[in-house]
């Protein structure tokens, strides 16, 4: 399981939940949680990351 679906769920919200909250398509919050989109655009990084309400770097490790 990617981080993002863990925090995701862990949070309890759906992909679609999430994308309205952050303004990404849900097809895009799928393809990150599978790894088809291996790294976000550092502004989708951002908007995900403030749609679950904490930081960055905890929802993307890898993001620098």
């Amino acid at each position: 399981m990617s981080k993002l679906k863990e925090i995701r769920t862990t949070k309890g919200l759906t992909q679609f939940e999430l994308a309205k909250r952050s303004n990404i398509n849900t097809a895009d919050i799928s393809k990150i949680e599978t790894g088809i989109i291996g790294k976000p655009y550092p502004k989708w990084r951002k908007a995900i990351a403030d749609a679950l309400e904490i930081p960055e770097k905890e929802v993307f490790p890898e993001a620098k």
